[in-house]
């Protein structure tokens, strides 16, 4: 009898790293997620598929039909998939709204899903590094016309130092927020939002050390 994709799915854990915990750990998802999957109640998107093919040489075609082999064996067929994957980095989206109490910290447990981009992209445009980089979404509409509800926000969390004119995601009190930041003659910092309906703040130059920046916003998308 063919296995069903919940069943290739566990023998895929079993023969990479053994546990739920350990798969869940190291792929980005929460043992609860990895059960969901394992029992048939979730699946898995195509880019959390692709970041596997990447990361174990998982054959995804197998995982998800049962046909050809569980793990993928080098060939010269095998040089258009391998150029594809090499020439993507998968970023990871985390379950963390900015403007929403989910606190400051952005960890392996919240990831949910994982985006690809461009690594071509992502190192000549944005000039940043592929781990530097996370997906959180936007909420609330203060940042509008700029940034609107629901949009999709990518950060580089290695630009943690407000050095220009930019959108910033940081923390006040227990909320994220992206908001426009830019520095005063005086060392004060001007946190800005771009619907005039919202107020300006000026944070004193000896109440900074109270701010934390989590990163600057290199790019949005959002659905039509």
């Amino acid at each position: 009898m063919q296995q069903s994709f919940p069943q290739r799915f566990e023998f895929i854990i079993e023969n990479t790293e053994g546990s739920k915990t350990n798969f869940a750990r190291n792929t980005g998802k929460t043992p609860a997620q990895i059960t969901d999957i394992c029992k048939g109640r979730g699946k898995p998107t195509f880019d959390y598929l692709l970041a596997l093919n990447v990361k174990y040489g998982i054959n995804i075609n197998w995982l998800l039909t049962g046909e050809g082999s569980a793990f993928s064996i080098p060939s010269a067929t095998d040089e258009l998939s391998e150029s594809f994957t090499e020439g993507f980095v998968m970023v990871p989206r985390y379950d963390v709204r900015a403007s929403a109490g989910y606190g400051a910290i952005i960890n392996s447990e919240q990831v949910v899903d994982y985006l690809a981009f461009k690594r071509e992209w992502v190192s000549n445009d944005l000039r940043t590094d592929a781990p530097n980089l996370a997906l959180i979404t936007a909420d609330g509409d203060s940042m509008e016309p700029t940034i609107k509800n629901g949009d999709l926000l990518l950060i580089d969390m290695g630009q943690t130092r407000v050095k220009k004119d930019s959108i910033y995601i940081l923390r006040l009190d227990d909320l994220l927020v992206a908001k426009r930041l830019q520095w005063m003659y005086d060392g004060s910092l001007l946190i800005r939002s771009d619907n005039p309906a919202y107020t300006d703040q000026v944070v004193p130059e000896d109440s900074l050390e109270n701010l934390q920046f989590l990163g600057r916003v290199i790019w949005f998308g959002r659905q039509m």
